[in-house]
């Protein structure tokens, strides 16, 4: 989903692009290298980020990679634990890793690099449809 619209601020126009993914299932975090027996390391990042670069990359498509600065809003939808009544339950995932990961699967493919952020705004909602939604707003022009 992208679409544009105008923002006015001072009496100056600025536009702003927006960009909307909405990614199902459980938002995943980014996980350590694991050892075997013998040493030998694997890294389980790179077969859980390619769902969801996979994903990206489908959606990105007919688009090109987004340049100048840049508003990231992330929102991981998780499911309620069980065993917690509370209405904020202290559960994993943690959501710094949400974030890692999804950022390091947006990065080559919207962004070219984490400088180009400027704000970025994370939630993690427990809801009963587990998905990630990503909303990236790209401004152009003055930002003063």
């Amino acid at each position: 989903f992208s679409s544009s619209l105008i923002l006015k601020k001072t009496g100056s126009e600025r536009r702003s692009m927006i960009t909307k993914f909405v990614i199902p299932g459980n938002p995943l975090t980014r996980v350590r290298h694991k050892h075997d027996f013998n040493d030998k390391i694997w890294d389980d990042y790179k077969r859980e980020s390619f769902t969801i670069r996979r994903f990206i990359e489908d959606a990105m498509e007919d688009k090109n990679i987004l340049l100048g600065p840049l508003f990231l809003e992330f929102f991981f939808f998780v499911g309620r634990p069980r065993t917690s009544t509370s209405p904020y339950p202290i559960n994993k995932p943690p959501l710094h890793k949400m974030i890692h990961m999804y950022l390091a699967c947006l990065e080559g493919l919207v962004f070219n690099g984490y400088q180009q952020i400027f704000s970025l705004k994370a939630s993690k909602i427990y809801d009963g449809t587990p998905r990630a939604e990503i909303i990236i707003v790209k401004m152009e022009g003055n930002l003063e």
